[in-house]
């Protein structure tokens, strides 16, 4: 009885030891399994870092690369714009010299067509006999009104303006009196009287002066002086 317990006792132990061994080869798997599954993680995100970090150098690569092109796009364009000015500005300050060409021969034209005028008409003159002073007035007039549709001639648009704006300011209508602007051109350039002077107010507005009497006004003191000239005019060519 004891040696068949012995022999229970050592199948128990024999087959201890092998679940043991069992247990022991079951744990050793799934410990490598673990192992193999750690590894494949570690290797995966590995493999996403190298891929997001290769990724990003790509990027960043394709990046500088656009930005080169759009400076060298840039400095293209803007090469072709400082030409395309450059030779605008050209073509333009030659169309204006010319222009300005064109203007000095036409001026020096007409004034030499009004000294040839005036020549002739001195000539004219001292070969005729002498005129009554009805004549001779009338004569001037006439010569005033030539020498101002002469100068006319010659004022640039902006002159033109102003002695338009000066004549209506007289009272006068620069269509129907156009024979007559050259009484607005006089006013227009007149010089000051004795004792008057020309001063600014705070607004930077003109207005005249007079030391001797005090007496101060917005209006050019000749301006009275010219309006009666032109009526007296306009009603001597009505009566005649």
């Amino acid at each position: 009885d004891e040696s068949r317990v012995q022999e229970g006792e050592a199948r128990k132990e024999e087959t201890l030891r092998r679940e043991l061994a069992i247990v022991r080869e079951e744990e050793a798997v799934r410990s490598q399994a673990a192992r193999d599954a750690l590894l494949a993680d570690l290797r995966e995100d590995l493999y996403k870092t190298e891929r997001k970090k290769i990724r990003d150098e790509l990027l960043a690569e394709e990046r500088q690369r656009v930005s080169v092109e759009r400076l060298k796009l840039r400095q293209k364009i803007l090469k072709e714009e400082t030409a395309s000015i450059r030779k605008r500005l050209e073509e333009e300050e030659a169309h204006h010299s010319e222009e300005l060409r064109q203007q000095i021969r036409a001026d020096l034209k007409a004034k030499l067509h009004t000294e040839e005028q005036e020549k002739m008409e001195a000539e004219k003159k001292a070969a005729e006999p002498q005129k009554t002073q009805r004549e001779q007035q009338e004569e001037a007039v006439h010569l005033q009104m030539q020498a101002a549709r002469s100068k006319q001639q010659t004022m640039d648009e902006q002159h033109k303006l102003e002695v338009r704006e000066y004549a209506e300011y007289l009272g006068m209508n620069p269509d129907a009196d156009l024979h007559l602007l050259w009484i607005a051109e006089m006013a227009l350039s007149a010089p000051l009287p004795a004792g008057w002077s020309e001063h600014q107010d705070g607004n930077g507005n003109i207005f005249f002066h007079n030391r001797a009497t005090g007496a101060s006004t917005y209006e050019h003191p000749m301006d009275a002086s010219f309006k009666a000239y032109y009526q007296k005019v306009k009603a001597s060519q009505r009566t005649s």
